[in-house]
């Protein structure tokens, strides 16, 4: 991760481990944003309680599995016990309904956000409570459960999420920035990428410079590698190639889904300018964020 931004301190929230609250910009940005909404609604609510986001470069971050790029974040439920420790469960009796469904109602209609981890016991009693102040039901169970229009609910339970909620954001932003540096950061060794052995059997026309690119390696490894005197090559006969393997999805476009809204905000998804691709609207964002990365990446390390 680079440029990652920690998350700052304010009154409405509290850090648990303020090394491990490094994000993308969006992340942090958008944290920041859905905390203060639930305090817009509930003046005197208590300070959100954080936990993991990311490490300041990201990587892995034990125990979690994830947590590793600035688009994870941890963060407490709402609990009516004032004073409460972190990762102390959400039941029936503490679990503060108004501002924890505040807070998840911000995440999934303020920003973008790609899931949203909960215990199926939590979920149970923000859907209940959010039945009762939403009007379109249908929206609410469409996100816990998924809909025909989108089969797959924005609220997964995972076992033991009972004392908070995990969310993934998406960030387009920081990733269409590592999509488009993603050849300078392998060139100058920020991204590790593995390596096998192959067996290529020369077809007829072929040529070394176009075997090297199409297997990531260079004509010079090809030579090397098989002891060849020169660059002409025999077809049907065989190469060993080191081929390098791409990072998965290093190249693919960011794809980022509008956002599900309920029916009395249909007004807000028609004009909502975010197409299933990079949005073009943050392409100055995303021209400022590259020149802030290429001036870290040629900085004396």
């Amino acid at each position: 991760m680079f440029n990652a931004v920690q998350m700052p301190a304010d009154r409405q929230w509290l850090l648990s481990l303020p090394d491990q609250a490094w994000g993308t910009e969006e992340t942090i940005a958008a944290l920041v944003r859905c905390i203060h909404r639930v305090n817009e609604g509930h003046p005197d609510s208590p300070p959100a309680i954080i936990g993991s986001i990311s490490a300041e470069h990201g990587g892995a971050l034990p125990p979690h599995k994830s947590h590793r790029t600035g688009r994870d974040a941890d963060v407490h439920f709402y609990l009516t016990r004032r004073g409460s420790r972190w990762y102390e469960p959400a039941t029936a009796d503490n679990l503060d309904r108004p501002r924890t469904w505040a807070l998840l109602r911000a995440i999934v209609t303020e920003t973008d956000v790609e899931y949203v981890l909960i215990d199926r016991s939590v979920q149970a009693l923000l859907e209940q409570y959010a039945l009762s102040v939403e009007s379109d039901s249908a929206w609410v169970a469409d996100l816990f459960h998924g809909s025909g229009e989108h089969p797959n609910p924005l609220v997964k339970h995972i076992p033991g999420h009972t004392g908070h909620m995990h969310i993934r954001f998406f960030s387009p932003i920081a990733q269409e920035r590592g999509r488009r540096a993603y050849d300078r950061l392998v060139e100058q060794g920020h991204v590790k990428l593995e390596h096998r052995e192959v067996k290529y059997t020369i077809e007829p026309g072929d040529t070394l410079s176009e075997i090297a690119q199409r297997h990531h390696t260079s004509v010079e490894e090809i030579v090397r590698r098989n002891d060849l005197q020169g660059t002409a090559i025999i077809a049907g006969s065989q190469l060993v190639l080191y081929e390098t393997l791409e990072l998965r999805g290093a190249r693919d476009r960011v794809a980022v889904p509008r956002r599900r809204l309920p029916r009395s905000s249909s007004a807000v998804a028609s004009s909502d300018p975010r197409p299933a691709e990079p949005p073009s609207g943050s392409d100055a964002m995303v021209q400022a964020a590259l020149l802030d990365l290429e001036r870290s990446l040629d900085e004396p390390r």
